[in-house]
């Protein structure tokens, strides 16, 4: 018997229950096996808000929101799966367990943080934005979108983002300029259509203008757009990237101090890290800058990350992010 490091990424063919809260996932006609343990910490994730996917939703069979309901759209079936595992040669199968254990003695390289990424049939639409947004009708290049969670009904598998700018700010849907840059992650609708066309279901809506309105206007604010980190044999390196703002009517001042603070799996105990580099970003026109955070550590990386503001009344800090983990 032997384990070897497996990655597959394509259509997802089917999906059902294995037994003893395991879960049997067909991709590209390889069999992947996901566990129990997989699911109870958190390596079974959808591009989307909610972020993690449990076996009960992994395994629903009604479509996913503007699909119609027929057997090819059953679940997730028809989407796209993005596996790291360990390919079993004697079940012929690519497990993600969680914490997998290796075979005694095997040489071979060894997928140490297996995962799972599943989500529908993935497309993006960039370009301006040609809709109306005080009237509530979006389009990107003439294509009408629907958002997840907005216009569509609540579904606990794909939770649909607010929609931000490119800092990562929540803004008000009907301040999107007309003409601004937008980009849409999401999936073409096969079920109503509307003025004549599949609207395409966004799940996450980006727009590239510092002019639209934010949500919140009075206080300052830092996010996270992206956390990824890999880790070696004894330690790990980690990444971070975000946005910072402050209200118009309020100085930036001088460069604020970032704090980075990092969660272990499962817990909701939170821990300081240390900002070994900090760069920040050129102030552009309303008040906005980016930031990136480099940093090493001990051990393993932290499954979730914040960063906070420090030096205001607050505490001012970004929503938990999780952290994009590979193994040197």
């Amino acid at each position: 018997m032997a384990k070897f490091a497996a990655e597959i990424e394509g259509t997802i063919e089917a999906v059902s229950d294995a037994g003893n809260g395991d879960a049997l996932m067909v991709v590209m006609g390889m069999s992947v096996l996901i566990k129990a343990n997989a699911f109870a910490n958190h390596r079974v994730r959808t591009p989307t808000k909610n972020k993690t996917v449990d076996h009960a939703q992994l395994i629903k069979t009604n479509s996913l929101p503007g699909r119609k309901n027929v057997p090819a759209n059953e679940g997730f079936k028809g989407g796209t799966a993005i596996v790291a595992g360990n390919f079993d040669d004697t079940i012929q199968q690519i497990v993600v367990e969680f914490d997998p254990t290796p075979v005694p003695g095997q040489i071979a390289a060894l997928e140490l943080h297996p995962s799972v990424e599943v989500g529908p049939p993935e497309n993006v639409l960039l370009g301006p934005f040609t809709g109306n947004a005080a009237t509530g009708v979006f389009s990107v290049n003439g294509v009408p979108v629907k958002r997840l969670g907005a216009d569509f009904p609540a579904d606990d598998r794909l939770v649909g983002e607010p929609i931000q700018n490119e800092f990562g700010f929540d803004i008000v849907p009907g301040s999107i300029p007309p003409s601004a840059l937008v980009s849409v992650d999401g999936y073409l609708s096969d079920d109503v259509q509307v003025s004549g066309k599949f609207p395409f279901v966004g799940f996450n809506f980006v727009v590239d203008s510092p002019a639209a309105t934010l949500t919140i206007t009075n206080q300052r604010q830092v996010s996270i757009t992206r956390a990824s980190a890999r880790n070696d044999v004894t330690d790990y390196s980690l990444e971070l990237r975000g946005g910072i703002t402050t209200p118009s009517n309020q100085p930036f001042g001088a460069t604020p101090t970032l704090l980075i603070f990092g969660f272990a799996l499962n817990s909701t105990q939170s821990f300081p890290i240390t900002a070994q580099e900090t760069r920040m970003g050129p102030l552009v026109p309303g008040g906005f800058a980016t930031w990136r955070i480099r940093t090493t550590g001990n051990g393993s990386a932290p499954e979730r990350v914040v960063v906070r503001i420090s030096g205001v009344p607050g505490p001012i800090e970004s929503g938990e992010e999780f952290v994009d983990v590979r193994e040197g």
